[in-house]
């Protein structure tokens, strides 16, 4: 099918509205983390990985269904919290000073922003760089069922 802007529009207008079907988006947010210029000893330590995602859990107020850590040679550590309510991954790249966080929590009582303060004194970064993305809630959507 090989469709121009404006028929394209038009084919997805007709196909939403061929149901009358509607479901609601659950409610979340999801922060990216960024940090910059850490000490390459703190990034490279699994056991700081390990004890530090059960703290940030606690601290947003989700419920631990399990926590993996991974430790790479030559260097970096990957830890991930799964939660009930979804998730927090820790990525470090100790060669490049560099640590990467995403937190992402369900629910309206869940706060990711206030693990936040624990991963600055953490990895004592130099920088820091935080996106938050809203997961919409009572966006309605129409689904197609075949």
């Amino acid at each position: 099918m090989n469709l121009r802007v404006g028929e394209l529009f038009e084919f997805l207008r007709r196909w939403f509205a061929m149901t009358e079907k509607k479901q609601y988006l659950p409610y979340g947010k999801h922060l990216i983390v960024e940090l910059f210029d850490c000490p390459f000893d703190k990034l490279d330590n699994e056991g700081i990985i390990k004890e530090l995602i059960p703290k940030c859990i606690a601290l947003t107020g989700c419920k631990p269904l399990e926590v993996v850590t991974h430790k790479f040679q030559p260097q970096g550590v990957t830890g991930i919290g799964i939660l009930e309510e979804s998730h927090i991954a820790i990525h470090t790249s100790p060669e490049w000073n560099y640590c990467a966080v995403d937190i992402y929590t369900c629910g309206e009582s869940a706060n990711p922003w206030k693990c936040l303060p624990l991963l600055i004194d953490i990895f004592s970064p130099k920088k820091v760089a935080v996106k938050e993305v809203e997961r919409p809630i009572n966006v309605e959507l129409k689904i197609r069922e075949n």
